[in-house]
């Protein structure tokens, strides 16, 4: 494949130049400095984390279908296979899905489209909700002390 259709939806992952997420249909890698795309998993995603300090190691948060069954996904080939990545929730979600990771300190943070802001240490992927008081989260990110 050439390239992913439907450009204008693309959104390149925050620590990985060659992956992209295509939020209308897969996820994409490049080998090659973006000249030529191949699908890395075929679902539908918003959301990916590749580890800055070990490349092969990713999280990725797809679905069935727009708000359809999400889940967490992690793979440590570099996104050749794939392992549920859900302890301490339920594995689907049948009315939502992960809009965007985050990492901060040691911990990913991820916030899903039903306002839920979920937290998980890195070394364990095992996710509990934060802020529950908090309606309407939509984004999350770390600030300086």
């Amino acid at each position: 494949m050439s390239k992913p259709s439907k450009w204008r939806f693309v959104r390149f992952c925050d620590s990985s130049r060659d992956l992209l997420v295509c939020p209308t249909g897969s996820l994409y890698r490049s080998t090659d400095g973006g000249q030529t795309w191949t699908s890395s998993y075929d679902c539908y995603c918003r959301a990916v984390w590749v580890d800055p300090a070990e490349p092969d190691h990713s999280v990725l948060g797809p679905a069935d279908g727009v708000e359809r069954n999400g889940r967490i996904e992690e793979s440590r080939d570099g996104g050749k296979g794939w392992s549920t990545a859900s302890a301490g929730m339920a594995a689907l979600w049948p009315r939502s899905m992960v809009e965007r990771f985050a990492q901060v300190g040691d911990a990913l943070l991820a916030v899903r489209s039903d306002d839920q802001l979920l937290a998980a240490p890195l070394s364990a992927l095992s996710w509990r909700r934060i802020l529950p008081d908090i309606a309407n989260v939509n984004a999350a990110t770390a600030m300086a002390e």
